[in-house]
């Protein structure tokens, strides 16, 4: 647990972008971070009556604490899985599981919102990062077509989801993603063989 009158070195600009630290939406004050078991980092905001959760890739999505004006302090991840903190002026111990956070079932920038991802016929696949019906498109790559994308989900459980492709002989593939950026691949066999290892 990290408290904000230690020191410590936060990510900078060569990290994340920012060359200040990172923005706070709510603009509270932080002043207790763990990690918790969904591996994310969680924070109180002591003056927003909010709990904060971020990812290593920097996406922050913040949690208001139902009892108004309850002062979020102490902070820690519990055996349970969930994230316990202490509301110093509600005289409250509150409690926040990860069901609670918002489902996003094809989000690919880890910012609890789904993404969608398109493929043209000449290959070129792309994704559209959602906000509501804000849209900011990217470039993913050009795959050959006798390539299809199969399914999206978080592999690797680093709060971005994955594509997972399948060719026409049956060969599947994970590409684990970093937003539009593919930061690594993993074979998987084919098809055929996946479902003989599944029923030996």
């Amino acid at each position: 647990m990290v408290h904000r009158s230690e020191r410590w070195k936060y990510r900078s600009d060569h990290d994340l972008g920012y060359p200040h630290g990172i923005p706070l939406p709510s603009g509270g004050t932080p002043l207790f971070i763990i990690a918790g078991s969904d591996g994310a980092l969680w924070f109180t905001l002591n003056t927003s009556n909010k709990i904060g959760r971020i990812t290593t890739a920097g996406a922050m999505i913040e949690f208001t604490v139902p009892t108004a004006g309850s002062g979020p302090y102490g902070i820690t991840s519990g055996p349970d899985g969930a994230v316990w903190f202490t509301e110093s002026t509600g005289k409250k111990i509150g409690r926040l599981s990860s069901g609670f956070l918002p489902s996003a079932t094809h989000d690919l920038d880890g910012d609890g919102s789904s993404d969608v991802v398109w493929r043209n016929s000449a290959g070129n696949a792309a994704v559209w990062f959602m906000n509501g019906a804000q849209i900011v498109s990217a470039n993913i790559a050009t795959v050959p077509s006798a390539w299809s994308i199969v399914g999206q989900r978080d592999f690797n459980y680093d709060g971005d989801d994955d594509l997972l492709w399948r060719d026409s002989a049956g060969n599947t593939a994970i590409w684990f993603m970093n937003g539009a950026s593919v930061s690594g691949t993993a074979s998987l066999g084919t098809f055929h063989e996946l479902v003989r290892r599944r029923h030996r």
